[in-house]
């Protein structure tokens, strides 16, 4: 279910993270359940507990409504979807559930999972030089 209201300021977002942007904004629905089941499959919460998590997703992209969508915001959202926990690396949770093989036959959520690795793939790499 794509929400018209959310919005991507193509400005302020780096060029590699709109197409995982977008592909948020088009099936951010269908991200949630995956997530949400992808959470109780690997044991980070009960299934009892996808419920309230549900409702509290679409609340969350609700809020996003009068926001332009972030790479970073994207990535804290679907982390939590995930389960994550404190001090855990966000985007590696979140590469990691794009990359499991039960996420690729969903295709909505495959395709939002690709799009966000292959986005981190593509950020151009910081070379620091100490003197």
């Amino acid at each position: 279910m794509e929400s018209m209201a959310l919005k991507i300021d193509r400005q302020v977002v780096a060029p590699w993270e709109v197409e995982p942007l977008e592909t948020f904004k088009e099936t951010w629905e269908h991200v949630l359940s995956c997530a949400l089941v992808w959470s109780v499959r690997v044991g980070r919460r009960g299934f009892k507990d996808t419920k309230p998590l549900f409702k509290q997703g679409h609340v969350q992209v609700k809020r996003l409504e009068g926001e332009s969508l972030t790479f970073e915001k994207v990535t804290e959202i679907v982390a939590g979807w995930l389960g994550a926990r404190s001090q855990e690396n966000k985007e590696d949770l979140v590469s990691a559930w794009a990359r499991d093989p039960s996420t690729e036959g969903i295709v909505a959520a495959y395709r939002f999972g690709d799009a966000y690795v292959r986005s981190i793939h593509a950020r151009p790499q910081t070379s620091f030089s100490f003197v």
